[in-house]
């Protein structure tokens, strides 16, 4: 039997529908970057500074928007830093890339796989890619298994993530080429109007997200891009100011899902949604309040975040 974290005294766990799912790349404070952001979509402001995919003794791989992009910051900035396993001596490596839309949230699945999320102009379609990195002959590589064709309601057990080098010969970015970046369709509309908030399943199976004029918890699929609604607003009001999604795994609980809404005053400080089997389907959802918050063990020591190796 499934031991939960403490909740809200009184406050009752929520059932979702049958099918769901996700992972969650860390949400961090963006840092303040360069002017250029300023002309951005004021309701649709790009994640600021560089963004985690991967983190490890040797490798770091991150995302950050609007670098290097030639018209209206449409466009990002794929960067690694290495160490070279001889020497030590740290090698970064930047590739830049426009894009068809505005960028302004990502979702790591793996280091070497990510959502990117934009809109078409200030009142456009939102979008969601797919994009796989292939790193050329002795770069590394932070690379798992994944399952975008598993379908929902099979039990998976996530593979580890490895941090290898291809080839097993390190080269620096100046003696190689550059890594081969493969972009895949997977959402256009408008169901959520705009994403608030965005985390990617460890598994590649779909992409969880906050709607920002419509409120809620949504899944949409990596294969065919069918968008779901898990929770409603209504149902759950907290949703309506959340504004992060993070994913982590528990040896107990299993897949853990933490959204949380930062800097704004609410008797619910998180939301836990629980995935006992990794199935895709979300099995219960738990409220903490400030003091449960602060004492749940499983914030400060999840057997794994999915960003740290």
């Amino acid at each position: 039997m499934l031991v939960v974290a403490v909740g809200l005294v009184g406050r009752p766990t929520y059932p979702l529908s049958e099918s769901a799912h996700y992972e969650a790349a860390v949400d961090e404070e963006a840092p303040e970057s360069s002017e250029a952001f300023a002309e951005r979509p004021p309701a649709y402001v790009a994640e600021r500074g560089s963004y985690s995919l991967a983190c490890s003794r040797d490798y770091y791989a991150s995302v950050e928007f609007g670098v290097g992009a030639a018209v209206n910051h449409q466009g990002l900035c794929f960067s690694t830093e290495e160490r070279h396993p001889v020497t030590g001596e740290w090698f970064p490596e930047h590739a830049f890339l426009s894009t068809a839309f505005v960028p302004y949230k990502r979702a790591g699945i793996s280091g070497d796989a990510f959502f990117v999320v934009g809109k078409t102009g200030t009142d456009g379609d939102d979008v969601v890619e797919l994009w796989t990195i292939q790193p050329a002959k002795g770069a590394y590589v932070a690379k798992r298994q994944l399952s975008f064709t598993s379908p929902i309601g099979t039990p998976l057990v996530t593979p580890p993530l490895t941090i290898q080098i291809v080839g097993g010969t390190y080269l620096p970015p100046s003696e190689r080429p550059s890594p081969l970046i493969t972009r895949s369709a997977v959402y256009q509309g408008r169901d959520l109007g705009g994403f608030r908030a965005v985390a990617a399943d460890p598994d590649g199976r779909f992409l969880l997200a906050l709607g920002e004029e419509n409120p809620g918890l949504y899944r949409i699929a990596t294969l065919g891009g069918q968008v779901e609604l898990l929770l409603d607003s209504q149902t759950m009001p907290y949703l309506a100011d959340a504004s992060h999604i993070n994913v982590l795994q528990d040896a107990t609980l299993g897949r853990v899902y933490v959204i949380r809404a930062f800097g704004i005053s609410n008797d619910v400080m998180a939301v836990l949604i629980f995935d006992t089997d990794n199935d895709g389907i979300m099995d219960y959802a738990e409220t903490l309040d400030e003091a449960a918050y602060e004492q749940c063990p499983l914030l400060d020591t999840p057997t794994e975040d999915f960003l740290f190796y």
